[in-house]
Parts: C-alpha cells; sequence; structure tokens
C-alpha cells in the first residue's frame, strides 16, 4: 500500500500515471496527472467488445494449426482469413505474420492493424467462431480503408457477420477461395 496526495491505492509504487480513471477523478484537479485520458485499466477491459478481450484471443500453436487444417480459408489482397467451428461459445481471434512480410517493426504495425481492422469489422457479430487473421506484405503499407474493405469482404465470403457499417456490397477485392 501506498499513498501519493492524500490517495491511498493497492500499487506498489503510487505512480499516479497508472492509475485508474476512477482513482484520478477522486483527486483535486491540481494532482491529476496529465497524459493519456483514454487508458482502461483492468476493471474497464469487461466494458471492451469480445473481439478485442484478450481472453478471447486464440494463443496456442494448437488452435492455429486446427484453424490451418480444418478450417475455411479466403485470401484477399492484404489479409487471409482463416474461420473454424469454436471449441468455446465466444468469437476468439488469432493474429499472425511471418517474417516474409518483414522485420519486427513491420510485422507489430501488420499485427497492430489487423487487431483494429477485426475490431471494426466483427462489431456486433453473434456468431461464435474461431479466427485467424493473417497478415500480408501489403498490410502494414496499405490504406486502412483498403484492409478493412477486405476484410469485411472474407468475412462475408466466409460467412461472419457483423455490423456492416460504411460497408459497400457491391466492392469485390481480387481474393480466391483456397
Amino acid at each position: 500500500m501506498s499513498s501519493k496526495d492524500g490517495i491511498k491505492t493497492d500499487r506498489p509504487t503510487g505512480r499516479s500515471d497508472f492509475l485508474c480513471p476512477a482513482d484520478i477523478s477522486a483527486r483535486p484537479e491540481a494532482a491529476r496527472p496529465t497524459g493519456r485520458s483514454d487508458f482502461l485499466c483492468p476493471a474497464d477491459i469487461s466494458a471492451r467488445p469480445e473481439a478485442v478481450r484478450r481472453n478471447g484471443r486464440l494463443k496456442k500453436r494448437s488452435d492455429f494449426l486446427r484453424l490451418r487444417d480444418s478450417g475455411k480459408k479466403w485470401v484477399s489482397p492484404t489479409v487471409i482469413v482463416q474461420v473454424a467451428a469454436p471449441e468455446t461459445t465466444d468469437i476468439r481471434v488469432g493474429f499472425t505474420a511471418t517474417k516474409k512480410i518483414g522485420g519486427a517493426v513491420v510485422r507489430n504495425r501488420a499485427k497492430r492493424r489487423l487487431r483494429e481492422a477485426a475490431r471494426m469489422a466483427l462489431k456486433g457479430a453473434q456468431m461464435p467462431s474461431d479466427i485467424v487473421l493473417i497478415g500480408r506484405e501489403s498490410t502494414a503499407t496499405c490504406p486502412f480503408a483498403a484492409l478493412l474493405k477486405d476484410m469485411r469482404w472474407c468475412f462475408k465470403r466466409l460467412e461472419i457477420h457483423g455490423h456492416a457499417n460504411g460497408h459497400d456490397a457491391n466492392a469485390k477485392p481480387a481474393g480466391q477461395p483456397s
């Protein structure tokens, strides 16, 4: 337990930049830290959409291999999507980018973009699925709108329906099933 500015926290350091928004709002205005106002504490994670929760993620190699071997797959210019029947009642998403697309910085950028596009494309999706999104060479550099359009198209072809906000039903990327 530490105390800073008269507020007790259960954090060992008592650093103000690690406080939850609820802790910060209890402080007097002058004592509030400046910086990110959108910081989420662990208690706020439950408010996030299911598709981006940490426990809604595929992390085990065996899950990735199961989707590769037994799932459906659709290839677009910016992303490869693999889908299989779920083992749970949730939507679980896994993200991967191989060394073929670039170094660590490029792979991390591609996975960040895939996570955000998946969050937007799966918003409102009800059907439980296990989904793997594989980054391609153009994933890290293409316009985000093109990545989102391709991902929505792949989800439509693989019958994963989320909220189609901003979706153009006539726009078809050059993808091939395999």
